[in-house]
């Protein structure tokens, strides 16, 4: 199977929406395997947080650099 065929079928599987009147996201995962479908939907959402927690971080240290020269 080739990557772009694996990739469509793990996409087709998995939603994000918005939590409507919030800053909520929703992710899950759909498979005939509850126990692997709720592992995947966590890893994303441990993933993304790290990704959060890590680009905020940045952002921060930009700001404290900015700060720090003027």
């Amino acid at each position: 199977m080739r990557r772009e065929e694996l990739i469509g079928g793990f996409e087709a599987n998995l939603k994000v929406k918005q939590v409507e009147n919030s800053r909520l996201i929703a992710i899950t995962y759909t498979s005939t395997d509850p126990v692997q479908a709720a592992n995947i939907a966590n890893e994303i959402v441990k993933d993304y947080r790290a990704y959060l927690l890590s680009s905020n971080y940045g952002a921060s240290q930009d700001v404290s650099t900015c700060l720090a020269v003027s």
